[in-house]
C-alpha cells in the first residue's frame, strides 16, 4: 500500500551553485503534476514530467528546483561589458544631442540591469547530469515516504478491519435469539391487553413471522463480513485506493441497513462502534493511491 501524501528532497553542490528539488504529494482523484523549474533548468521539465509519471498513479505531485549560489564557493559575478558600452555610447549620444552631462559614473554603470550578472550554471558540461541526478533523488525520496507512510495506513486498516470483523460475529450469532425475545415480548404485550380473550395462535405467529423478516440482518452481516476480508486481501496491492474506498462505503451502506433494524440497545451500541471503525477508515481511504 502506498500513501498519496509525502515529501522528499536532495540536493548537490556544483562550482559555487545549490542545487536543490523538493517533491511534496497530496490527495488527488487521478495523478496530477505540476513542476516549478528555474530558467538554467527548463530543459528537464519533459523529462522530469516523464520521470514522475512512471513512478506514480495517484496524487497531486508537485517538484520544485532551485539553483542558488552559495557563500564562501567563489562564485564570482561576471561583467557584459558589451551591454556596459551600449549603455555608456547611450549616455554620450544623449548628452551631445542635448547639451547634458551624462553624469555616468563605473559605479553607476556596474548598478545598470545585466551589467552585472551571476554566471549562468548552465555553461558547465555536467550541470544537466548534476541536476537530473538530483531530480531523480528528490522524487525517490517522495515514493520511500509515500510508502512508509502506506505501511503505516495498511497497519491501521489491518487493526480495524480485524476490530469490525470480530464484533459483527457475536450480533450475527445473536440475531436468532433477539427474534424469540421480541416473539415473547410482543405476545406477553398482546395478552396483557387482550386480557381473557382468546388469542389466534396462527395468525399472531403469522404476524411475527413477517416481522422477523424486517427484522432480519443476516445478509447484511454476511456482505459486510465478505467486504471487509476482501478489503483486507488488497491492502498489499500498490494501487488500491479506489477499491478500498468502494468497499469502505460499501460497509457503511451495510451498516445503516443494520442500524434501521436493530432495536436491541445491545445489538444498536455494536452497530455504533462499527460506523465509528468505518468511519475513520473511509477518512483514511482518502489517502491511498
Amino acid at each position: 500500500m502506498e500513501s498519496m501524501t509525502g515529501f522528499g528532497s536532495a540536493s548537490q553542490r556544483l562550482k559555487g551553485f545549490l542545487i536543490t528539488a523538493t517533491a511534496r504529494s497530496v490527495n488527488h482523484r487521478g495523478l496530477s503534476i505540476h513542476l516549478r523549474f528555474p530558467r538554467e533548468a527548463a530543459s528537464l521539465e519533459q523529462a522530469a514530467h516523464e520521470k514522475a509519471r512512471e513512478m506514480f498513479q495517484r496524487g497531486r505531485v508537485e517538484l520544485t528546483v532551485s539553483v542558488d549560489t552559495e557563500d564562501g564557493f567563489g562564485t564570482a559575478p561576471e561583467m557584459d561589458l558589451e551591454r556596459a558600452g551600449a549603455y555608456v555610447r547611450a549616455a554620450v549620444a544623449i548628452g551631445d544631442e542635448y547639451h547634458t552631462e551624462s553624469g555616468l559614473t563605473a559605479l553607476g554603470v556596474l548598478s545598470l540591469p545585466g551589467v552585472l550578472r551571476l554566471p549562468d550554471p548552465a555553461r558547465f558540461g555536467d550541470f544537466s547530469g548534476v541536476l537530473s541526478a538530483v531530480i531523480c533523488d528528490a522524487l525517490s525520496a517522495l515514493k520511500e515516504s509515500r510508502l512508509r507512510e502506506g505501511a503505516g495506513l495498511a497497519a491501521v486498516f489491518r487493526e480495524s478491519l480485524g476490530a469490525l470483523i470480530l464484533q459483527v460475529e457475536p450480533i450475527a450469532a445473536t440475531h436468532g435469539e433477539r427474534v424469540r425475545n421480541v416473539f415473547e415480548k410482543n405476545r406477553a404485550r398482546i395478552r396483557e391487553l387482550l386480557g381473557e380473550v382468546d388469542l389466534d395462535e396462527a395468525r399472531f405467529v403469522q404476524e411475527v413471522a413477517v416481522m422477523a423478516d424486517r427484522l432480519d440482518i443476516s445478509e447484511e452481516c454476511q456482505r459486510l463480513l465478505h467486504h471487509a476480508r476482501e478489503a483486507l486481501g488488497i491492502l498489499g496491492e500498490p494501487v488500491c485506493g479506489m477499491k478500498l474506498g468502494f468497499l469502505v462505503q460499501e460497509m457503511h451502506r451495510e451498516l445503516n441497513t443494520m442500524g434501521a433494524k436493530v432495536t436491541d440497545p445491545q445489538a444498536v451500541y455494536g452497530v455504533i462502534r462499527m460506523k465509528e471503525l468505518v468511519g475513520g477508515m473511509k477518512e483514511q481511504a482518502a489517502n491511498v493511491q
